[in-house]
């Protein structure tokens, strides 16, 4: 192939159309590659979170009676935290929830905290306040929260069975 044959080669649109062509899988290779990726990452922050689910957030996950597991509809919200309040430091509050069970929640400079329609800062949380925390899970489970709201105690509650339950 001379030189001249090559230019023309070069100019032609087959040439354009192989260029476009190999262009065009490039592409799709590096939008599936991002799409790899992406995937992987959220299932690897999937298992994650959900290994230290319940070091985090305490209770049993499953019920198991006989042969058949069941689910424990009584254990607490995954982006959350709510309950007394049993020590506050600058970057953490751990709150003992309603099973009884220490849940800690990650504090930040963004980290709003309310009392009605006061702004507090978290240094003015104490022991023994009430607080509903809302936020985001970490990589490790644990709650870092966005708003954490200053509640009145619940009134205590006792639990009644109705004797015609399953019946």
């Amino acid at each position: 192939m001379t030189k001249a044959s090559l230019t023309v080669f070069v100019r032609s649109r087959l040439f354009a159309g192989i260029v476009t062509g190999i262009g065009i899988m490039l592409i799709v290779i590096f939008i599936f590659e991002a799409g790899v990726f992406v995937g992987f990452h959220e299932a690897q922050f999937s298992s994650r979170w959900g290994e230290n689910y319940q070091r985090n957030f305490g209770g049993p996950i499953m019920i198991t009676r006989g042969d058949m597991p069941e689910f424990d509809h009584s254990l607490p919200e995954a982006h959350g935290a709510f309950g007394t309040v049993v020590s506050v430091s600058s970057t953490t509050l751990t709150i003992l929830g309603s099973q009884k069970q220490e849940q800690k929640v990650v504090l930040t400079d963004d980290t709003v905290v309310r009392d009605h329609e006061t702004s507090l800062k978290p240094s003015d949380l104490k022991s023994g306040m009430f607080v509903v925390a809302i936020g985001d899970p970490d990589d490790s489970g644990e709650v870092t929260a966005k708003l954490i709201r200053v509640m009145p105690a619940p009134p205590a509650q006792t639990m009644t069975t109705n004797s015609t339950w399953g019946q």
